[in-house]
């Protein structure tokens, strides 16, 4: 996993890395396909480390880089990066291709089934009251 003071983990091109890591995590896990050369993936990068730093603990964020990692990439059909796709318990539960706001990428986890999760998340992100699963406030 990443050491200390690192917030995201960079995961070298091996598929038995990605198992361990990814497939086998007992942690919700947010994948980012990306290539240091990408504007849009640099556009990301900051919202993944506030993801990375408001998740700690909770959700595990993971880059690969897509050139380096070809045998992943084309197993997991990657057309274009950057692409996210959030693992759990080993199985893929949603995907997102392009860049993404950090609340488009909340809206995905909420209506993937991690609602009262990711109200908690939100709540101590902002500070603010808990979002309840219907949009309000509590």
């Amino acid at each position: 996993m990443s050491t200390s003071g690192k917030i995201i983990t960079t995961l070298p091109s091996t598929a038995a890395r990605f198992e361990t890591e990814v497939l086998k995590s007992n942690l919700p896990v947010l994948v980012v396909f990306e290539t240091p050369w990408s504007r849009p993936c640099q556009v990301l990068d900051p919202i993944l480390e506030e993801l990375a730093r408001d998740w700690a603990g909770k959700v595990t964020v993971v880059k690969i880089n897509a050139d380096d990692s070809l045998d992943l990439s084309l197993c997991y059909d990657i057309q274009s990066i950057p692409t996210l796709l959030c693992f759990v318990a080993g199985n893929l539960r949603f995907r997102i291709v392009g860049t993404a706001t950090k609340d488009a990428i909340l809206a995905k986890l909420k209506a993937s089934g991690f609602a009262d999760s990711i109200d908690t998340l939100v709540k101590e992100a902002s500070g603010a009251g808990a979002a309840n699963s219907k949009g309000g406030l509590n």
